[in-house]
């Protein structure tokens, strides 16, 4: 048997054997000079090529290597068309960044103001009442007025949070009893902030995550950042029906990659689709994941943003979550910008579950150094606003919300009703902010979106679909907007 100091010797010489072999290969790289050698067809094609799956236990990272010389030739070759800066990183998307919601709704916005009675803007993602004025609830005001200067002042008493915010968030999420399971709770910027502690601290680089479409614009631009490899899956079948088919189809996939199966899950009331999964659905996904977690680590992050504005028991699937391995770890992003009407404010947090209580400790810390070096604490003042407001005043809160979830709940009728007169191809809506119009023709999406952005009537291009942003609009629109919407597309479709 070979010695420690045999084995280092022989490690030795086969490194410089693989370091003259990439000398060669750069030679090369230059020899092709900024013309790339490789697309992702290309990528998929060499990787299935060199490296087929089996069960063999270097396959991950024999797979890591490989995507990393992609990754390094890539580098080269924009360093060579001077297409890379070298004051970023490599692989910067140099592009400026236009929010295409923003944009939109601003866009809007100022046609309204010279065409006040053509202008039908569905873009808003943010609660609006009748007279187009964004919701503030009065519990949640006169609570943060009620909050000393010195305390919206200071930095927050803990990184991860302060503990009353911490075990309020818990609370209320739990409000119904339904897990029973070990917990921590880590304070974010925002829902936002929730998911991108996530997606920096469960993946590495070319790592894949598994997300929906069509979905919330910012998971891609997250993972584009985070340098991620992202596979998608959609909700519905051939049917037009809620499915998990496609979901399951595609974690398999990603778990043979990365023997990790990472996935984003924004339920109940998805943006942008409006599509809520059953407790049937939930049965079925977290059967799925224990099975999975036979092969790998699985790690289910849920975005419930929109949690509070169903018109069901929106909590009722966190029941389905008590009976996931040891081997799965599930993250809840949540949002006090939806919750409470405070998109400025900028608070949510990720609560981390699972079944080993030292391993869901182990990623707390994680989340919370990494908490540390983005954005460092929180809005101290909100915390305590949250807690309070949700302790205290929380049949104040109750009754204010609802009366608004009415409020979507007829404007979606409405909506609905009139769309169904005209047949209008739609993803099957239950809750929330969004619905969705199902056009997945590219050509006939961007010409109908266009001749919509003619006539005045602002909606949001989805891969897919236009999202309908039934939070925002008044009864008034959503009546008479499938109308017009199908007035458009006869238009368009037959020139």
């Amino acid at each position: 048997m070979s010695s420690i100091e045999d084995l280092r010797k022989e490690i030795e010489v086969i490194d410089s054997m693989i370091i003259d072999l990439f000398k060669n290969r750069l030679d090369l790289v230059r020899q092709a000079g900024s013309e790339p050698l490789y697309s992702q067809a290309r990528e998929t094609y060499i990787l299935n090529r060199m490296m087929p799956y089996g069960d063999e236990q270097y396959y991950q990272y024999c797979y890591r290597l490989q995507n990393l010389l992609f990754d390094m030739t890539e580098q080269l070759q924009n360093q060579l068309g001077n297409r890379a800066d070298a004051f970023l990183r490599e692989n910067s998307d140099l592009a400026p960044f236009t929010d295409s919601v923003f944009a939109l709704s601003h866009q809007a916005a100022l046609d309204k103001q010279q065409n006040p009675q053509q202008v039908i803007n569905a873009t808003i993602g943010t609660l609006h009442d009748e007279d187009d004025v964004i919701v503030t609830y009065k519990s949640v005001y006169d609570t943060y007025n009620s909050v000393p200067e010195s305390r919206k002042a200071s930095y927050a008493e803990e990184i991860n949070g302060n503990p009353a915010f911490r075990a309020a968030v818990y609370d209320w999420i739990n409000r119904n009893g339904n897990l029973q399971m070990p917990h921590e709770v880590v304070a974010s910027a925002g829902g936002t902030g929730a998911l991108a502690l996530g997606f920096n601290c469960f993946l590495q680089d070319n790592d894949y995550i598994l997300l929906p479409n069509p979905a919330w614009g910012n998971y891609r631009n997250m993972a584009k950042t985070r340098n991620l490899n992202v596979e998608s899956y959609t909700l519905i079948n051939e049917k037009g029906e809620t499915d998990l088919n496609d979901l399951m189809t595609k974690g398999i996939y990603v778990m043979k990659k990365r023997h990790k199966l990472v996935m984003v899950v924004n339920d109940p009331c998805q943006n942008p689709t409006g599509i809520s999964l059953s407790e049937q659905h939930w049965q079925k996904l977290t059967d799925y994941l224990n099975k999975m977690a036979g092969f790998g680590k699985v790690i289910l992050m849920v975005d419930l943003a929109y949690l509070d504005y169903c018109n069901h028991d929106g909590r009722a699937f966190l029941k389905h979550l008590n009976s996931l391995s040891s081997n799965v770890l599930v993250m809840l992003a949540f949002s006090c910008s939806k919750t409470l009407t405070a998109y400025g404010m900028r608070l949510g947090a990720a609560v981390l579950l699972g079944n080993d209580q030292q391993e869901v400790q182990r990623v707390a810390n994680n989340f919370t150094k990494t908490a540390r070096a983005l954005w460092s604490n929180v809005n101290n003042g909100m915390m305590d606003c949250f807690a309070k407001v949700t302790t205290e005043h929380r049949a104040q809160l109750d009754a204010e919300r609802q009366q608004y979830v009415d409020l979507i709940r007829q404007r979606a009728d409405a909506f609905l009703t009139e769309a169904s007169k005209y047949a209008l191809p739609l993803y099957p809506y239950s809750d929330g902010f969004f619905c969705m119009l199902r056009i997945e023709d590219e050509v006939l999406l961007n010409e109908l979106h266009k001749a919509l952005l003619a006539r005045h009537i602002y909606t949001i291009k989805f891969s897919g679909g236009l999202r309908i942003a039934l939070c925002s609009l008044n009864l008034t629109d959503c009546r008479k907007l499938p109308a017009l919407i199908s007035e458009t597309l006869k238009e368009v479709r037959h020139g």
